[in-house]
């Protein structure tokens, strides 16, 4: 009894304190919006009239951030966190993706996406078994299967005395060792020696909200939706959910992305139209189609590296 009161204790107080984080964040968020029409409204033809919707974007996610932290320590109860209340339709574990133009893993990504060794891959696609299947699903378990049970995990430090490391496939396969990102760059590889366009598949950097870790798993999209292969399961898990990963950046051929939660409802924000200025709802994390600029990027990054500090 005394345990359970200590844990509902320290509960409610780490409660109160991101609920201070997340009152905090809202208020700062009202007043750039309100510093951002007044700014338009002095100056409509301004450069800040250009800047303003991506203004409002990164104050959106950063808010949403602190708002998915309140929630997942009302609800965790010391265990793992709640999945969030609302999911995109085309949410990757439970965020929608914000495009970037560059990312402080552009040389790492770089090195191993180049086409692999077409003789390796191929030798390696046919111990897995997934050429004997007509179905791209059985296909994809197949190889998820076949990595995980001959790929043995091991950190970076151990293999490359190095604190991090991204080998390439043909790297991983010739070794049979590496760490999780190592993992998924080799099925992803594999895969597309498979047929499956790179474009299809994502490579996820996340946050292990279980293990308090590091991890990353690989995003296949296919007809039936889309599917995550993770070095811990042999499953291949539905990637709209969350399954305890909150990601952080993902890379896809030539493009990468960051991530931020949606969160219902929707917050109201006033922007500028050829009316005047008139309220909208706008979501609180939002997909922006072309790369954001960096300080916009960087403002989003600050909101995501908030939630390990709040939980």
């Amino acid at each position: 009894d005394a345990i359970r009161a200590d844990i509902q204790n320290l509960t409610s107080t780490v409660s109160r304190i991101a609920n201070k984080q997340l009152g905090r964040a809202q208020d700062r968020a009202i007043e750039a919006a309100n510093e951002a029409e007044d700014a338009i409204r002095r100056n409509p033809l301004s450069a800040v009239a250009e800047q303003a919707p991506q203004a409002l974007q990164a104050i959106e996610v950063a808010t949403a951030e602190a708002s998915a932290a309140c929630a997942r320590v009302g609800a965790s109860n010391m265990t793992a966190p709640a999945e969030p209340a609302f999911i995109p339709q085309n949410a990757i574990l439970g965020t929608l993706s914000i495009s970037i133009s560059h990312s402080p893993f552009d040389n790492d990504w770089a090195a191993v996406n180049r086409k692999p060794a077409t003789r390796a891959m191929r030798a390696s696609l046919a111990a897995t078994g997934a050429l004997y299947s007509g179905d791209r699903v059985a296909q994809i378990e197949a190889v998820n299967r076949w990595v995980n049970g001959k790929i043995e995990y091991a950190e970076d430090s151990q293999i490359y005395g190095q604190s991090d490391y991204w080998a390439s496939a043909r790297e991983t396969l010739r070794r049979r060792v590496g760490d999780c990102e190592d993992i998924a760059i080799a099925k992803l590889e594999l895969l597309a020696a498979l047929g499956i366009d790179k474009s299809q598949m994502r490579l996820v950097v996340a946050r292990d909200l279980v293990r308090n870790a590091d991890h990353a798993v690989l995003v296949v999209m296919v007809p039936e939706g889309a599917l995550m292969l993770d070095n811990m399961t042999d499953r291949l898990l539905d990637a709209r959910l969350p399954n305890d990963y909150r990601p952080i950046m993902s890379f896809s051929q030539n493009s990468k992305w960051i991530h931020g939660y949606a969160v219902q409802p929707a917050m109201p924000v006033r922007m500028a139209s050829a009316e005047g200025f008139k309220p909208m709802n706008m979501p609180m994390a939002v997909t922006v189609e072309e790369p954001i600029s960096a300080p916009v990027a960087i403002a989003m990054l600050i909101a995501q590296s908030m939630l390990p500090t709040l939980l």
